[in-house]
């Protein structure tokens, strides 16, 4: 073929192979492993050489974007001239054609078997979900029968029936930061429960120590590495130390029958009437009751101003317990942001408003006697300790005073150590004011002067009243402290009271008796010991570590005349003053749920104060409401139980060291 020729037909090809060519490089800059050459452009510039070799590499380069073969070009070209006529650029691209043809064989080989793992994923795929869609309505059933039995409490026990009351195994647990509401069973961090003996006499937990199979093991042992004397001796204080364990459990077991007989004549004897000091006692309180619900608002409350005064305070409170439950981001007490909150609650005049609401409420709470009784449905309250905001959360989660008919409870401990006192006791005593017979203050060991001058709520008093006004403020409020009942019964069946029952050898109608003021000298006096234990005594918690041997009353570490009373003591003096609950405060507990049930479900802790000293835990608070409910199986007579629910506010703490602890999974997760 003459030179001519070939450029004549390089130029026709060339308008036909452009978009090719073009299309080739292309594809050879995005494929980075591909062969990039600077050789591969070489045969536009030998045109005239060779324009047969260049127009088949051109069509095997068309083929081979196509997705084609390039075999018969590749023949082509090795059936062209001989090989000393090739030049260097030919045999470069004859070797670039046969590696992307490779390249490409194993690309595509590689996308069909992708695609065939792909179909055969989703045929696995779309059959599992085919059987799954026959067991849809089986998970979304038993989802269902899940969540009712763990918002749904569990049936009362015979023995609630017979003491009229239950304490429900669920809780209502609200979250600020989610603003809802769920219902959570309770665990064995909250109840705790007895460890009872086995019949031979033994605990469960001696049971393995005195096992046979474990002491098989240990006998062996020693046989094989001492001498016969030895082991005779060993086996001889062996049996004597097992001799010792049962005679203490046998000690232990007639202890236990003997306190249980003791509570079941204590029952028997109120039941039956047969207890005339009882009789006796209660025909006093239901009289005193009676006379002094009966008297006239206006003469018992004094005057108008008063009244007005302490309704705007409470108008203003409530206020605040909108806004605050309309925040976002749920804070803690210390963190709240409240240069004015004195004024707002007050007005400016906030030391004459302050004395004028606690002249009146110490009018009402020496009119009330020292044991108050109160009706459900009832919201008990635990130690607050000045945080005003958890108050506020907790009327904004589970309602306010004068929305319902509910009666409010607040159990002791109102002021020290918060960062609100001044401003929670006067709301308190205010509510009191505004609604006389519906909110009820119990006295707690804080209120106190000694502990107020310890703990800071006379520096309290002082700091945001000044010092002319704060001093006299302080004093009226001691004298109201010293005015406070000392406990509080809810429908004959619930004690409420701050500390505990000491060593419970007194009765509830000693509490009628009371002398009011009592001043914290009069309290020391060993004459009053028993009122002492009721603002400090603590009960001995049951549960797996606790000792099963453990009966009656012990010393406490807080204090020489502070008495620690055990299980046998509550089951005791519920029996004999007819009684199915102990509620009370005094303790709080480091990453607690803010309450815990003990002693044979018949003492029972609350703490409303959340995060109190950064012990991130909740606070809680008691529901105690009353339903009528079957005698027995069969549907007999219907008896009216008195139902306690506790209530849980969330600790803030514990929410932020969550979505820490969520954001670091998280972080790890995308790591």
């Amino acid at each position: 073929m003459s030179l001519c020729a070939a450029l004549g037909c390089c130029q026709s090809w060339q308008a036909e192979t452009s978009v090719g060519v073009a299309k080739a490089e292309t594809d050879a800059d995005e494929q980075p492993h591909r062969a990039c050459d600077d050789s591969e452009a070489q045969p536009l510039h030998n045109l005239a050489d060779d324009s047969r070799s260049f127009t088949s590499r051109v069509e095997a380069y068309n083929v081979f974007d196509r997705g084609e073969t390039c075999t018969s070009h590749t023949e082509s070209l090795e059936s062209g001239p001989p090989e000393s006529s090739h030049s260097e650029t030919q045999l470069l691209s004859l070797h670039h054609c046969r590696e992307e043809r490779k390249l490409f064989d194993r690309q595509t080989s590689e996308e069909l078997d992708c695609r065939a793992a792909r179909k055969s994923f989703s045929r696995q795929t779309s059959e599992e979900s085919a059987l799954s869609v026959s067991d849809i309505l089986n998970i979304q059933r038993a989802g269902r029968k899940f969540k009712m039995s763990v918002s749904n409490p569990d049936k009362p026990s015979q023995a609630d029936i017979d003491r009229r009351l239950t304490v429900q195994n669920v809780y209502d647990f609200y979250d600020p930061q989610a603003g809802k509401i769920r219902v959570r069973k309770m665990d064995g961090t909250v109840v705790h429960r007895r460890r009872r003996l086995s019949s031979n006499g033994v605990s469960n937990h001696d049971n393995e120590m005195f096992s046979s199979d474990g002491g098989s093991e240990v006998s062996d042992e020693v046989n094989d590495s001492l001498p016969s004397n030895s082991v005779c001796s060993h086996s001889d204080t062996a049996s004597t130390t097992a001799d010792s364990s049962l005679r203490a459990q046998k000690s232990i077991k007639d202890t236990e029958a003997l306190a249980n007989w003791g509570a079941i004549i204590g029952k028997v004897l109120h039941r039956k009437v047969l207890d005339f000091a009882t009789v006796n006692d209660r025909a006093l309180r239901e009289r005193r009751c009676l006379g002094y619900r009966g008297e006239p608002e206006s003469s018992r409350h004094g005057n108008r101003l008063a009244t007005r005064r302490c309704k705007a305070v409470v108008d203003q409170a409530f206020s605040l317990v909108r806004r605050e439950g309309r925040r976002k981001r749920d804070i803690t007490d210390r963190e709240w942001d409240t240069s004015d909150l004195i004024t707002r609650l007050f007005s400016t005049e906030y030391a004459d408003t302050l004395m004028i609401v606690v002249m009146a409420a110490a009018k009402i709470l020496a009119a009330q006697p020292s044991l108050v009784s109160v009706s459900s449905p009832c919201r008990v309250f635990g130690d607050l300790h000045g945080q005003l905001r958890d108050l506020f959360m907790f009327f904004h989660a589970f309602g306010m005073p004068g929305e319902t008919s509910t009666n409010f409870v607040f159990n002791g401990d109102f002021v020290d150590r918060g960062h609100h006192q001044v401003e929670l006791i006067g709301v308190l005593l205010a509510l009191k004011v505004v609604y006389p017979t519906q909110i009820h203050l119990i006295r707690g060991n804080h209120e106190d002067s000694t502990m107020n001058e310890r703990y800071g709520f006379r520096d309290a008093c002082l700091t945001d009243l000044g010092a002319a006004f704060g001093t006299q403020i302080y004093k009226r409020l001691q004298d109201t402290f010293n005015l406070l009942p000392f406990a509080c019964l809810v429908s004959d069946r619930a004690l409420i009271l701050h500390g505990g029952i000491g060593d419970g050898k007194w009765r509830l109608g000693d509490l009628w008796r009371v002398p009011r003021p009592l001043t914290p000298e009069q309290l020391i006096a060993h004459k009053n010991r028993w009122l002492y234990n009721i603002l400090w005594s603590d009960p001995i918690e049951d549960g797996e570590s606790a000792d099963p041997g453990t009966f009656g009353v012990h010393p406490s570490p807080r204090g020489v005349m502070t008495l620690q009373f055990s299980w046998d003591i509550t089951k005791t003096f519920c029996a004999r003053n007819g009684v199915g609950l102990i509620i009370r405060s005094h303790e709080s507990k480091k990453h607690g749920r803010g309450f815990e049930l003990m002693h044979s479900d018949m003492c029972l802790r609350v703490f409303s104060a959340r995060d109190y000293e950064d012990h991130e835990n909740d606070g809680a608070v008691l529901l105690i409401t009353e339903e009528s409910t079957a005698a027995d199986e069969d549907g007999g007579d219907s008896v009216d139980l008195l139902t306690v629910r506790p209530q849980v506010l969330r600790s803030v703490q514990k929410q932020r060291a969550e979505a820490t602890r969520r954001s670091a999974d998280q972080a790890s997760s995308v790591r």
